[in-house]
């Protein structure tokens, strides 16, 4: 059984997300994406903290039975 690996660091993401897209960006640039992508990480695992979030069904549903 293998250990998952450790989360990559903002700026790992943010390079390799850039890598994989085949986008070169200069410094000033980067650093901005680097502060944008911690704070979207942490609004994201801030959504996933609710854990009976989890169970809850979605406000629209539709039924074929009416």
């Amino acid at each position: 059984m293998s250990t998952p690996s450790p989360s990559p660091s903002s700026q790992e993401a943010v390079q390799a997300l850039l890598g994989i897209a085949g986008i070169t960006v200069h410094a000033d640039e980067e650093a901005a994406m680097v502060a944008a992508f911690a704070a979207q990480r942490t609004a994201v695992a801030a959504l996933y903290a609710v854990p009976a979030v989890r169970y809850e069904l979605p406000a629209l549903t539709w039924s074929a039975i009416p």
